[in-house]
């Protein structure tokens, strides 16, 4: 008689677990998340100025066309530091020279060679190209220190 038992069990079993489709049992349902979705990226900070112009060779196309070869172990002079570089636009005397309004965000990128200026190139906010033009041809005028391999610097307003 156990063993005629033992089957209706297994039978009991198996019957119950078919009856319910054999499905695990649904997950509990979770509370609403207090985690906010996802937001899109959004445009850069109003501080960060984009785009700009330029009167020549732009500072972003000059990084890109002066690729430099390092050879490890090789000797070289020391680069210019950023502080060294800053000291020449920080002060941002060619603004004047072009009546920049005080109230304009300037952003300025200069790249530097063997002391000039090879790139420049200026944003305003709000644009104005003909004005980012004047001083990007200030910015040319400038005299940097000098290193053969080239440096880029950057500065705001």
């Amino acid at each position: 008689m156990h063993s005629n038992t033992s089957h209706l069990v297994i039978l009991s079993i198996v019957a119950f677990c078919s009856a319910c489709g054999g499905a695990p049992p649904p997950p509990p349902s979770r509370a609403p998340s207090t985690v906010p979705p996802p937001r899109a990226v959004s445009a850069p900070p109003s501080s960060a100025v984009q785009g700009g112009s330029s009167d020549g060779m732009t500072c972003e196309d000059a990084r890109d066309q002066n690729v430099e070869e390092v050879t490890i172990g090789a000797s070289s002079s020391p680069d210019l530091s950023a502080k060294d570089l800053g000291a020449v636009l920080n002060g941002g005397q060619y603004l004047e020279a072009c009546q920049v309004p005080h109230d304009s965000k300037v952003s300025v990128c200069v790249a530097v060679r063997n002391g000039a200026a090879i790139g420049v190139t200026i944003a305003l906010d709000p644009s104005d190209p003909d004005l980012e033009k004047c001083v990007a041809a200030e910015v040319r005028k400038l005299s940097f220190p000098s290193h053969p391999r080239m440096d880029v610097v950057r500065t705001q307003f």
